[in-house]
This record gives C-alpha cells, sequence and structure tokens, in this order.
C-alpha cells in the first residue's frame, strides 16, 4: 500500500489501527514518496508523550522529514519540523536518506529500528518502565 501526505490534521478512525506501526509505515512513505521527488529522510528518535500515556513517557518513534514538513504516521498528520519537534518534544536519533533506509531493510529484513538507542534514552526507558512497575 503506498501512503501519501496528508493534508489534514484530523484523527482518522483507523488510527488506532496504526499503532504500533510507526517503522513500518515512516520506512514506507520515505521509500515511495522518494521516488522521482525530492528525497524524503526516515527519522528515528523519541517523542515524550503527555497526552495518552502521561507525564514523562518517552516513546521510540519514526516519522518522515521533506521539504521542511515533518509526517507523523499514526495520526497521518503533518506539521512543519520545528513544530512537530516543540509539540512532541521530539529528539532525533538517527535520520535516513531513503537509499540508506532500503539498504538497511533489505540487509536486515524489516523496516526498522536498526540501531540501538543511545544510553540516555535506554536509562530513561528502564527508569519510567520501573517507575510504572511500582506505582
Amino acid at each position: 500500500m503506498r501512503l501519501k501526505f496528508q493534508k489534514s490534521c484530523v484523527v482518522t478512525s483507523d488510527a488506532e489501527s496504526r499503532v504500533g506501526l510507526c517503522y513500518e509505515l515512516a520506512f514506507h512513505e520515505t521509500v515511495h514518496t522518494s521516488m522521482g521527488r525530492p528525497e524524503a529522510t526516515l527519522v528515528h528518535g523519541v517523542i515524550r508523550d503527555t497526552h495518552v500515556l502521561g507525564k514523562g513517557a518517552v516513546i521510540c518513534h519514526a516519522w518522515v522529514e521533506r521539504d521542511g514538513i515533518a509526517w507523523e504516521p499514526i495520526l497521518q498528520t503533518e506539521l512543519p519540523i520545528d513544530i512537530f519537534i516543540r509539540l512532541y518534544d521530539a529528539e532525533v536519533i538517527h535520520r535516513y536518506p531513503a537509499k540508506k533506509a532500503l539498504d538497511l531493510a533489505m540487509k536486515s529484513g524489516h523496516s526498522g529500528p536498526w540501531e540501538e538507542m543511545p544510553d540516555h534514552i535506554q536509562k530513561t526507558l528502564v527508569q519510567i518502565n520501573e517507575e510504572r512497575a511500582t506505582s
């Protein structure tokens, strides 16, 4: 299935069905939309969620950037990159041009993630999980 950038920030009714698929959806969007057009960049990073999972929650996430716009694959929304970064308190960990993403997917047999998160993110994830287990 070929995904397209959505022009609306309206949450579609099938957003729940995409939860947990950000790496796959962002990968496919990056590869398919880069064919013959300005290249998209696949971004792996983290977002800090305060709305759904509670204050301080850190979520490993993937999104697509092209021409100053970030496309978020779960809600299928577009935002200027600087607003996306602020709104989601996003931290970029890895950036992959479309060709590099395709090469990594072919070598690994999956759409990501392909690299470990840095230690400071790993420690935060462990700490959050421990706090949730005790509360």
